[in-house]
């Protein structure tokens, strides 16, 4: 949602030299984007901010046509979400330097923090495409979020299996929101706004082409944005395997599925298994990985945590049901599953039931009272009241 300092955020990442550090050190040390946008000399350089780069903001600020700039994001049909804007997504707000403005095509969703990232080859082989749509696919039946870049190959047999099932996918450009790359994507990205499964997200300047430099940048959003990281199909040196250190780095969790060791994309992936990473063979694989993710409601600027508190999961005690007092803040649907919910686990196929609702109602809605730390999943496809 724009806002008033929408425009400040916005004319602060176009500045030449300010990076994603600087923004956020000054916006915490001054407030906010206007008054860091407005500041004297004298107080930039109190703040530590070297002599070159208060030129250069001053210098833009001089010449910077704020009507211009807002009205080449218009016409790309994106909206700009900032950082201390409520719909910035929770798990990328607590990565180390998150990006200060995102540029986005459709809508992101508060259950978009239950998401995935599957990244590999763009030379995929017939084995690893399959795989992957076919887990990406079953992810998204179970209400997961496909995260990935758009990319031919492993990305594109990652969006195709969320969308086959009227899933949820985000895709994350190296480049600028008005220049999907790479050109053969186009349709994809026209199937994932059309029938509105989803978004398209770059934290990069409207006209900025898909340098190689970009795309670490743009790996750190990939695995930000989700709870974890699965590598389907990757060579040593791969970009994918970039995403795969950068979600360590974030706490996330990184899951590899075993490759062919007679095919070109084994290496990577069947070295980050023995390193460590959950080996996995389906999508229950990662299901029953997936942990709570407790996300406090926060606008704050500065991350104060580089990695997602996850509490240990454990079987449900054995209490006695207590009268269910329903909060006053929750939707029909989230009121009908509350009150179904007791300190009992109950098969996600019963709640359907029960409920009466359509599956991915109960599935989407049971994973929002998750995040609002109402419910808790003990057990795969198994969910009691929190306790």
């Amino acid at each position: 949602m724009m806002t008033d300092d929408t425009p400040y955020w916005l004319a602060l990442t176009l500045v030449k030299g300010v990076g994603a550090k600087t923004i956020l050190r000054l916006v915490s040390a001054f407030g906010s984007a206007r008054h860091v946008w407005e500041a004297t000399r004298n107080s930039l350089l109190d703040a530590d901010v070297p002599e070159t780069l208060v030129s250069n903001l001053l210098k833009a600020r001089s010449s910077f046509d704020f009507d211009n700039e807002l009205e080449k994001v218009r016409k790309t049909g994106a909206s700009l979400i900032t950082l201390d804007d409520g719909n910035y997504p929770p798990l990328l707000r607590k990565i180390d330097s998150p990006p200060p403005l995102l540029y986005v095509l459709g809508e992101l969703e508060p259950t978009d923090a239950n998401g995935i990232a599957i990244v590999g080859t763009r030379s995929a082989s017939r084995y690893g495409r399959e795989a992957t749509y076919k887990i990406a696919q079953e992810l998204a039946r179970h209400g997961i979020t496909i995260i990935s870049g758009l990319a031919q190959g492993i990305d594109t047999a990652a969006h195709r299996g969320a969308l086959a099932v009227e899933g949820r996918t985000i895709g994350v450009l190296g480049c600028g929101i008005d220049r999907i790359y790479p050109e053969q994507s186009k349709a994809l990205v026209d199937d994932i706004l059309q029938k509105k499964r989803g978004a398209i997200i770059s934290e990069f300047s409207i006209g900025t082409p898909p340098t190689g430099t970009n795309f670490p940048r743009r790996n750190r959003i990939l695995s930000g944005l989700g709870r974890g990281v699965l590598v389907a199909e990757a060579p040593e040196g791969s970009g994918s395997l970039i995403t795969a250190d950068f979600a360590l780095e974030q706490g996330r969790d990184v899951f590899a599925l075993p490759a062919n060791i007679n095919t070109n994309g084994a290496a990577g992936t069947n070295r980050l298994i023995q390193e460590g990473a959950t080996l996995i063979t389906e999508a229950a694989d990662i299901l029953k990985e997936l942990t709570v993710v407790v996300l406090p409601p926060t606008n704050q600027v500065m991350p104060k945590a580089k990695t997602v508190q996850r509490p240990t999961r454990s079987a449900p005690k054995k209490l006695e049901p207590s009268p269910v007092s329903v909060p006053t803040d929750l939707s029909e649907h989230e009121q009908a599953l509350y009150t179904l919910l007791d300190h009992t686990s109950q098969h996600i196929d019963d709640l359907i039931r029960k409920s009466g609702l359509r599956t991915d109602i109960v599935i989407s809605t049971i994973t929002i009272l998750e995040l609002k730390g109402l419910a808790q999943m003990v057990a795969p496809m198994q969910y009691c009241r929190s306790h």
